[in-house]
């Protein structure tokens, strides 16, 4: 069983970080982050999926195991010689406060298009040998995600579904023969990613040295009234995957687990039944209510997993959404670390799952996830006027119950039992309206959506401060001591 030291951290995803090229990266800004982390007391920086993906969506990956080459540090590149300043200069659009995804997908591919054939001309034989090293290395995932990626663009960037028959049954022979049409095109791919992960990784040894943990991921489930259509694709938990005993499965955790320090699974209740909705005779899925529960099997697979991995997994599952006793007992037989969310506390009783005093401590709690409105906008146009008085009652506030209110919920959560608490960073920022990083209401590929970034000069002193006083008042900083994983 896996228990976390008591602690608190910061959720904010790589991509809103500022910066003068259109999307947060793993830059210089983000060491100045984790610099941030550091002199405040914090032991963990949340970050939302780091995989490939050509919409808004960091949930939307054309790959399980590739890093997202957008977030390569371009000035990183120049650091090492594959760029000059004037190559990300020149032709450098005009970019607004948030992120412009057309723009930046438009103009900082052809920037990395640039550093590729730079390394071909310039610096083959210096990192040929460290790139096929990587290659060797990473093979079981790298082989296939660099030919998909090269057939994706050959065939117009379509899905998969609509390719030829060759290509979309994986006939060997025919993809062989484009592992050779595309030789050059798939090189660019190994070496984007190679380059991605040698960022990433001087990153996280940076962060790992000022003793900050990173935590991947989160996606809360925010049900609409007809139910939720992702069109994703289910697995085939009883069929290849039980033949394989869930080895595609285990390698994805144990490349996760080489990225991040602790991960968490999205939608865990998924591994004891998931939503299985019918696809209609013209082809579409139907209604998302003409669905069923479906049984999966997520108890073979998890003693597979710790079978391969070890008993002491670092993970924490998102146990949020429709719950049922089976969903519990299958987080509690394994010992997995829970969720709790401040902003669904207040809408019912006393015995709320998510209010403070029924917290338990092998359990992380937030203010609010991406998900989720910023605290204050949370307050001021999501709770309901139950919630809202609930919340006062609860805080025995007096006077203006907005003044502040984001640093009440901190508060609360810091104060809680939960081992580990988490803040949306936008809470420490005090900021409101048209600041939540995601509104699940809205399709992956909606440019307004997952869009935000900030700027230092939001961050005040005083915030850095209170932060920090919250942290050690509640017992969440120990000087010397980093956040790991314990076997109880």
């Amino acid at each position: 069983m896996i228990k976390l030291n008591r602690a608190s951290g910061v959720l904010a995803h790589i991509t809103s970080l500022p910066g003068p090229n259109g999307i947060g990266d793993i830059g210089n800004e983000a060491y100045k982050f984790i610099d941030f982390l550091y002199k405040c007391n914090q032991k963990v920086w949340q970050i939302l999926p780091l995989t490939a993906s050509e919409k808004p969506s960091p949930y939307s990956g054309t790959s399980a195991f590739a890093g997202n080459p957008l977030l390569i540090s371009l000035e990183k590149l120049v650091d090492n010689g594959l760029l000059v300043q004037s190559d990300i200069e020149s032709n450098r659009p005009t970019f607004g406060d948030r992120i412009e995804h057309n723009k930046v997908f438009q103009w900082k591919p052809n920037i990395l298009n640039r550093a590729y054939n730079n390394y071909k001309q310039n610096y083959l034989g210096k990192l040929k040998n460290e790139i096929d090293t990587f290659a060797k290395k990473e093979h079981y995932w790298l082989d296939d995600y660099t030919l998909y990626m090269a057939i994706k663009a050959e065939q117009n960037n379509q899905t998969w579904s609509k390719w030829p028959q060759g290509l979309k049954q994986y006939d060997k022979k025919v993809l062989e023969q484009k592992r050779h049409e595309h030789a050059d095109a798939i090189d660019q791919h190994r070496f984007l990613q190679y380059i991605f992960f040698q960022q990433w990784h001087q990153l996280k040894r940076y962060a790992n040295q000022h003793e900050i943990t990173i935590l991947g991921g989160i996606p809360p489930d925010s049900i609409e009234r007809h139910g939720q259509l992702w069109n994703n694709p289910i697995y085939d938990w009883t069929g290849n995957l039980r033949k394989t005993n869930f080895d595609w499965w285990t390698r994805r955790l144990k490349k996760c687990l080489k990225t991040v320090d602790v991960l968490r699974i999205d939608h865990f209740r998924g591994l004891e039944a998931y939503w299985a909705i019918p696809m209609g005779s013209d082809g579409k899925p139907k209604s998302p209510s003409k669905g069923a529960w479906i049984k999966a099997c997520g108890d073979e697979f998890l003693t597979a997993v710790i079978k391969v991995l070890g008993n002491d997994l670092p993970l924490i599952v998102e146990d949020l959404g429709h719950l049922t006793k089976e969903v519990f007992d299958l987080r509690d037989k394994y010992g997995l670390i829970g969720m709790r969310v401040l902003h669904f506390a207040f809408g019912s009783d006393p015995n709320n799952l998510y209010l403070p005093h029924n917290y338990v401590q092998n359990c992380v709690v937030y203010t609010g996830t991406h998900d989720n409105n910023t605290s204050l906008a949370w307050f001021r146009q999501n709770a309901t006027k139950k919630e809202k008085e609930n919340l006062i009652k609860y805080l025995q506030k007096e006077g203006d119950p907005e003044h502040n209110i984001n640093w009440d919920l901190i508060r609360l959560v810091h104060a809680s039992v939960a081992n580990l608490s988490i803040v949306l960073f936008q809470d420490i920022l005090g900021l409101a309206e048209d600041c939540q990083m995601n509104n699940p209401a809205f399709t992956p590929d909606y440019e307004e959506n997952w869009n935000w970034r900030f700027k230092w000069k939001q961050l005040k002193q005083s915030d850095k401060d209170k932060l920090k006083l919250l942290t050690n008042i509640y017992g969440r900083y120990r000087p010397k001591e980093r956040l790991e994983e314990s076997t109880k």
